[in-house]
């Protein structure tokens, strides 16, 4: 049995896991970033990042969003047996989506290098780089497999292995100035994370029929599409709203709310991190109602911590921070980034609600609550910025989360009122 105690220690060592592997993400693409603009000059530069953004996408949909549910099923528990359909399933969907995305990259090659570069000169790479950025998704799903039960140190660690070989290499290549090849370098290491991954879970998988995988596969894709609506939602509100932001007060102003949004973009991925290595996980493989309660509260604290103490440490040498990371040109950033940290810290209260629900196979609620935050940022920044205040963000996005937060938090005491109740009844 697990006690509270057990479920802390648990909890502290996969928040120490998903630190480090953040730290080491984060630590790759500064050197990549540092050492493109270093190496390649103003033009290989931007055929780089374009590169490397295609790179990221493809990785991202090559498992057809399945990642997340495959964390979910396999941490409900079920035994070898149950985990393997789960696999064959989830590396159906991978296969699928893989042909596709293989044949798309290799007669669209032409068109999809004058999209990212104005030409063909990726034309020859993207296949190669297509395949490659299949193989290292299917990692993924192996690594999923280690996350819901209960080794997602060990996934971590393998995804860290990858991303180092692939960083090293890939800025070896940028030193001798061919960008085409650091990409492809940088692919080449999710490869040895998959192959790793598939190794060690060869235990989860077994011989499963066709019909079997199919129907888990068609489970599955109900995280897919959640995964889709979540990762489609906030970009597109996003971007309708720095076009009518940038209409009102102009560039250099959207400027200053885009700098706010490369950083909260980095807590939004470790927070993202975290919920799906270490809360989903935990907070599955536990239906006892009183110790989800206790682990909830220990992801608001954490999370309070964590973040709260970035924004009051940002807050106390703010003027340093920006001149050290940004520039002096974006002093004037700093009551956006202020305001943006503020409103991740009480994100963290929103995105326990969200992942509660994803745990719980209640996705519509995962994608309203995503869709909720979205709305309510909108409506702020429109309406303020409707009256002409170029703060707009800074009140609007620390006070949508603050008021979805509360809400959530009155339908949540509204719910437990509301089985209370029913178990009063059924006595």
């Amino acid at each position: 049995m697990t006690t509270v105690a057990d479920a802390r220690l648990r909890g502290l060592r996969l928040g120490g896991a998903t630190g480090l592997f953040f730290g080491l993400k984060l630590a790759i693409g500064l050197l990549l970033l540092t050492g493109s603009a270093r190496w390649l000059g103003v033009a290989g530069f931007a055929s780089f990042s374009q590169a490397f953004l295609y790179l990221a996408l493809v990785t991202t949909l090559s498992a057809g969003g399945a990642q997340n549910g495959v964390v979910r099923e396999v941490s409900a528990g079920g035994g070898r047996e149950a985990t393997a359909r789960i696999l064959a399933g989830a590396l159906l969907i991978w296969a699928c989506v893989s042909g596709f995305a293989i044949l798309v990259s290799v007669v669209a090659a032409a068109p999809l290098s004058r999209l990212l570069v104005g030409n063909a000169t990726l034309a020859a790479t993207l296949p190669w780089l297509t395949s490659l950025a299949m193989l290292g998704g299917a990692g993924l799903l192996p690594c999923a497999v280690l996350t819901g039960t209960g080794r997602a140190p060990t996934a971590l660690l393998l995804q860290a292995v990858g991303l180092l070989m692939g960083g090293v290499g890939a800025v070896f290549m940028l030193s001798r100035g061919e960008a085409a090849n650091a990409v492809i370098a940088f692919a080449g290491g999710a490869t040895l994370t998959t192959l790793a991954a598939l190794i060690i879970t060869r235990r989860d998988m077994a011989r499963v029929p066709w019909r079997v995988a199919a129907l888990e596969a068609r489970r599955l894709l109900a995280y897919s599409v959640s995964f889709a609506a979540v990762a489609v939602i906030t970009p597109v509100t996003l971007f309708a709203l720095r076009a009518v932001y940038r209409d009102a007060f102009g560039a250099e102003a959207l400027g200053l709310w885009l700098a706010a949004n490369r950083i909260s973009d980095v807590t939004s991925q470790l927070l993202g991190l975290f919920m799906v290595q270490a809360f989903v996980p935990a907070y599955t493989s536990r239906p006892d109602l009183s110790v989800r309660a206790i682990l909830q509260r220990q992801t608001l604290a954490g999370g309070i911590v964590v973040f709260g103490g970035g924004s009051l440490l940002f807050w106390l040498f703010s003027d340093f921070w920006v001149r050290l990371v940004l520039g002096t040109a974006f002093i004037p950033a700093i009551p956006f980034i202020l305001a943006y940290m503020i409103g991740d810290t009480l994100r963290v209260a929103v995105s326990i609600r969200a992942f509660s629900a994803f745990a719980d196979r209640r996705l519509r609620i995962y994608v309203a609550i995503e869709a909720a935050a979205a709305a309510a940022l909108a409506v702020g920044i429109m309406a303020l910025t409707w009256i002409g205040r170029v703060d707009a963000p800074v009140i609007a996005y620390p006070v949508a989360y603050a008021v979805l937060a509360a809400a959530l938090e009155i339908w949540r005491l509204r719910e437990s009122n509301q089985n209370i109740a029913q178990n009063t009844n059924t006595l």
